[in-house]
């Protein structure tokens, strides 16, 4: 591959990828378990031959989905189903287990008193595309799409089917739950509604971009110094690299291996934080010097 070559490759991986703060600046934890799942080769396999069985409607604004049984492989990888694994969180369906991440919000639905005010999750499911999905064990679990970003909420009691409008959703809150999880589901509801302010990036956010862009350049057949060059200028690269110096080779070796211990079961770490079970069967791939 020629410079230009490489050039073109990292322009493309950085359109496609990170219109970089733009396109993640609404990923919530979920979110990017997902994109480093999609991108392990065995789950593609898995998600590929999977034949499972799903019946489905629409009903409103809101799509109802039911699974004619549990499906145990996609669990393995602590999903309910598998989604299209050629599309991001916002544009597939990705139902995580409850296992798998525990710290989902739970709603309620009970009949609704004469005049009782909207809370923010009955505005948010009034407003939300939502897609519903009852699980093998017969479980309720609904996808709440807005504000430019997704949630995956449990649901129990009065049927989903009844009718937003005559039904009141309270947010279960247990005592094991950890603290300020009532302010957390508050401030989810309100980006659902689009009133959160445009999210801060954390330094966590930015470590877990750049493990994904180092993870999709491995991917692409670029080594470390091309990949250094789509986070810095090629000029300070090629200084970097004529002096001797290996501290940026590292750098982007530290990415990649990030990238790939999330992608090969690390991912569970961002939904229960580091409190789930991995896959059993996930590979590891040895870090190539290159």
């Amino acid at each position: 591959m020629g410079r230009r070559d490489h050039a073109n490759t990292s322009h493309q991986i950085l359109q496609r990828h990170p219109a970089a703060l733009r396109r993640y600046n609404k990923s919530t934890t979920s979110d990017w378990a997902w994109e480093f799942l999609r991108r392990n080769q065995r789950f593609q396999s898995n998600a590929r031959t999977d034949r499972l069985e799903l019946s489905g409607e629409v009903a409103g604004e809101t799509q109802q989905v039911r699974l004619a049984r549990r499906n145990r492989l996609a669990e393995t990888w602590g999903l309910l189903t598998f989604p299209d694994i050629n599309l991001p969180a916002s544009r597939t369906n990705v139902f995580w287990t409850d296992r798998a991440y525990p710290g989902k919000i739970a709603l309620i639905g009970r009949e609704r008193a004469t005049d009782e005010p909207d809370g923010l999750f009955d505005l948010a499911i009034q407003q939300c595309e939502v897609t519903h999905l009852t699980d093998g064990a017969g479980q309720a679990h609904l996808l709440l799409r807005g504000g430019g970003c997704v949630l995956q909420v449990r649901y129990r009691d009065l049927s989903f089917l009844s009718g937003a409008t005559a039904t009141k959703f309270d947010v279960s809150l247990s005592t094991g739950q950890r603290p300020g999880a009532e302010a957390r589901a508050r401030a989810q509801a309100r980006r659902l509604l689009g009133e959160a302010r445009t999210p801060v990036w954390t330094r966590r956010h930015v470590l877990l971009r750049d493990a994904l862009v180092a993870l999709e350049a491995h991917e692409s057949g670029l080594c470390y110094r091309q990949t250094a060059m789509i986070f810095y200028s090629e000029a300070r690269v090629s200084e970097a690299w004529n002096s001797g110096s290996t501290a940026m080779k590292a750098e982007m070796a530290r990415r990649l291996a990030k990238g790939r211990h999330l992608r090969d079961g690390g991912y569970f770490e961002l939904l229960s934080s580091g409190r789930a079970r991995r896959p059993p069967f996930v590979s590891h791939s040895p870090c190539q010097a290159y």
